[in-house]
């Protein structure tokens, strides 16, 4: 039996960049385990995928002695060859066993057909259906292919506690999702300066500290005010104090606790930035995302300022709604056809969401310049920011594969975006302000910062809150 996959499993544990290795073989040059001649190599590597994949813990590699533990008889050989070299041996001898066999096949069809003609058909049948396993495609018989399929998921969903996806950071959205499903479209809409960008780089800085590769696309923010805004919600900082530069010492002992571990475990390109320019310089389009895809293979895309992006039909960027359409129904094409589910921030129209304020309405009707994109989407959350209790509700106001009204969560920017509760407020509502002299809610309290903080840190010192930046939310 071929020992060349039992090379390329211990090829990928032993590398120096186990998730790149085991990226390369099995994402880029699309290595599965009916690829492994050896069924010690098969288990290994269908072991080494479920690991991976683990939804909480995505994109960590087993250790040697892991996949040894759990697989005890298995004999790991020191590798030969490169592990390039490795990964193209694996796919040959898998296609020479293939025509191998069919040789074999043929010769019996062309003894026993009574016309040659249909020993030829079998053979251009039997070639095709070669072809076929070695090129990526989707089609799917369903009599074959169905009750495998269905056993897979239902496997998946017991060893995950239901997870199946990219998970959100959000326990109780998880478990009406199942997290984010690849290939999924997800619109997050709201009126400006409603911390949209806020919330889907918190979900990006949560995802990458789980281990995901997120890609994030904008044209109106920085590198600057990027990096310190991941760098507030890395650090759990009130963005106001960090931005103004009025850190106490507590709290820049934090943020150089944060810094230091995203240098550590952020080496991999686990979060990207990018404008997807053209060579001249002007905006890209969905083609130009994509081609960051391959490059960065990211597990989630988020584009902030959607809007913004070039139409790659009429090759020109405009605000006209037939624009902005083809634009979503690209983006669309391109999560499905790549797998990568993506996010994309967009605005609503003000004096629609209030024309339709305490309706009943799930919220559609107010979405801004493109509302056929209603249509492409799988989800379409609505994002409705409460500045004086600093909350924000997302009201899941179209939903393909299941049914939820949706929540409320914390809104202050850098440190708190969790669960609050499950009361909804609609567009415009103002909840009771705070008396006069009270301490504003949009700054952290001791008692709060403590409490987040203890766990990850130990009991901090209480920060010095005179003094401090605004915090006044913004997109």
């Amino acid at each position: 039996m071929s020992a060349w996959g039992l090379q390329l499993i211990t090829s990928i544990l032993t590398a120096d960049n186990p998730r790149e290795a085991f990226e390369y073989v099995v994402e880029t040059k699309a290595i599965t385990p009916q690829h492994m001649l050896n069924m010690e190599a098969k288990l290994a590597l269908e072991f080494m995928i479920t690991w991976y994949e683990r939804p909480l813990e995505f994109g960590r590699v087993p250790s040697k002695q892991r996949v040894e533990e759990q697989l005890p008889h298995i004999m790991l050989p020191e590798p030969r060859e490169p592990l390039e070299d490795l990964t193209e041996t694996v796919k040959h001898e898998f296609l020479r066993q293939q025509l191998m066999a069919a040789h074999e096949e043929f010769g019996l069809q062309l003894a026993e057909a009574p016309n040659p003609l249909e020993a030829l058909e079998f053979i251009r049948t039997s070639v095709a259906q070669i072809d076929e396993q070695h090129v990526i495609d989707s089609d799917i018989d369903f009599a074959t292919s169905g009750p495998t399929i269905v056993a897979d998921y239902l496997k998946r969903i017991q060893e995950n506690d239901g997870l199946l996806g990219v998970p959100w950071p959000w326990t109780e959205l998880n478990k009406a999702t199942q997290g984010i499903q690849p290939g999924d479209l997800i619109v997050f809409y709201g009126l400006p300066k409603s911390m949209k960008t806020w919330l889907v780089l918190y979900l990006g800085a949560w995802l990458v500290d789980t281990g995901h590769k997120v890609l994030v696309f904008s044209r109106e923010m920085t590198a600057t005010t990027m990096s310190l805004r991941c760098t507030s919600i890395f650090a759990k900082l009130a963005y106001g104090r960090l931005r103004a530069g009025t850190l106490n010492l507590e709290e820049y002992t934090r943020l150089m606790h944060a810094n230091a571990k995203v240098e550590k475990t952020l080496k991999d390109g686990l979060l990207t930035f990018t404008k997807a320019s053209k060579p001249d310089g002007s905006p890209g389009g969905v083609s130009d995302i994509h081609r960051k895809i391959l490059r960065y293979k990211p597990q989630l895309v988020i584009l902030d300022s959607a809007y913004m992006m070039t139409n790659d039909r009429a090759g020109a960027h405009s605000l006209k709604w037939g624009d902005l359409a083809a634009i979503s129904q690209d983006v669309k094409q391109m999560a499905t056809s790549s797998g990568v589910p993506t996010i994309m921030v967009w605005q609503e129209n003000e004096s629609k969401a209030l024309k339709h304020k305490g309706s009943g309405a799930r919220g559609t009707a107010s979405l801004a310049m493109a509302s056929q994109l209603i249509y492409y989407c799988d989800m379409a959350v609505r994002c409705i920011l409460h500045p004086s209790t600093s909350e924000m509700t997302l009201q899941f106001a179209a939903t393909r594969e299941f049914e939820f009204d949706g929540f409320t969560i914390h809104a202050k920017p850098g440190y708190n975006f969790t669960f609050s509760k499950w009361e909804m407020y609609d567009v415009a509502e103002k909840p009771q302000e705070p008396a006069p002299g009270a301490t504003p809610t949009t700054l952290p309290g001791a008692d709060e910062l403590t409490a987040i903080f203890t766990e990850s840190l130990g009991t901090p010192t209480p920060p010095d809150l005179v003094g401090g930046g605004s915090e006044t939310p913004t997109d």
